[in-house]
């Protein structure tokens, strides 16, 4: 029987994952009423990118896709996935467990672009903001972001036809 999960996102045993660190991540958000896109587990090429946030910008539309790793501390492994990103979206995070935050050379991620957020059970917390990549293709940028865009849509149309039947 698989674990039940429980309200912020670890298993029954209390044991934290990096999926149950996603979740826990957008329901944050969620708390701040931003209005942003999601998309979880994206497989770009050879790549799997943990979370990718759009936000929506009152009045100008969409804003810039960011793409967000996700470990509990292994900051340094988080930061190469991270920067493999830099050549497919324009700004890109790491996000570590709270508590593994101190041991991180918060000096050498500014140098490399990328931000940082904290993660705890209550809270996010941008400690380094990312830097928009100057490898960014813009292309593939666009498309990525066209994608997540329509199947959102098509989830709220969905979504919306059922709450009508």
């Amino acid at each position: 029987m698989p674990e039940q999960k429980r309200r912020n996102g670890r298993s029954k045993n209390n044991s934290l994952t990096e999926a149950s660190m996603v979740e826990l991540f957008i329901e944050n958000e969620k708390k701040k009423g931003h209005s942003v896109l999601y998309a979880k587990e994206i497989k770009i090429y050879q790549k799997k990118i943990d979370l990718i946030e759009i936000s929506r910008k009152k009045g100008s539309g969409i804003g810039d896709a960011i793409g967000i790793e996700f470990k509990i501390r292994d900051w340094q492994r988080c930061l190469v996935q991270a920067k493999k990103n830099r050549v497919l979206l324009p700004l890109n995070a790491i996000a570590i467990w709270h508590s593994h935050c101190m041991s991180i050379d918060v000096s050498y991620l500014k140098s490399t672009g990328i931000g940082l957020i904290s993660v705890s059970d209550s809270k996010n917390s941008w400690i380094v903001r990312p830097a928009k990549s100057k490898y960014v293709d813009e292309g593939i940028h666009k498309k990525i972001r066209a994608n997540i865009i329509s199947e959102n849509e098509m989830l709220q149309n969905s979504f919306e036809m059922e709450n009508c039947l």
